[in-house]
């Protein structure tokens, strides 16, 4: 199936074999990067649920905040650091760009493109990373109620 796609290319644009091998690479390249901006867009939202949860939760509930704790800043700061790094996955699946009509002028194009593709996705995954620790830091304080009165205060 490649094949026929490479001859495709090959005889509309004009490419060599090397230049061919550059379009793949760039185009497979494409994909890994809109995947996982997909999976860290899927993985942000399921945390930001479980912040959600965690939120409205009652008193009694096991994993339930005191309104009056440190647990309930880190979980506004862990939300806060989920949406950015949705915002920069979403950035990264719908960016695209414009096109030369010069195959090699495009094909440069297309490289500038996956590049910044793959800066958004880097910061995605730089504020997902801290995202994930003020959730799951929230989410052991939540738990160990004896060990948040001890950071509480500890903290004041």
């Amino acid at each position: 199936m490649t094949d026929r796609y490479d001859r495709i290319f090959k005889n509309l644009l004009g490419y060599d074999e090397e230049e061919l091998r550059v379009l793949q690479s760039i185009r497979f390249r494409d994909q890994d990067q809109s995947t996982k901006g997909a999976a860290l867009l899927a993985f942000a939202g399921l945390l930001i649920a479980t912040s959600l949860v965690q939120l409205s939760a009652e008193p009694t509930a096991a994993v339930s905040l005191d309104k009056k704790s440190v647990a309930l800043i880190l979980s506004f700061l862990g939300l806060f650091f989920l949406f950015i790094s949705s915002l920069f996955s979403l950035a990264s699946l719908v960016s695209s760009g414009k096109y030369s009509d010069n195959s090699r002028v495009a094909l440069l194009q297309f490289y500038d493109l996956v590049q910044r593709r793959g800066r958004k996705i880097g910061v995605s995954y730089f504020f997902c990373m801290i995202g994930t620790l003020f959730v799951l830091a929230t989410l052991f304080l939540s738990m160990y109620p004896d060990m948040h009165r001890w950071v509480s205060a500890a903290l004041n």
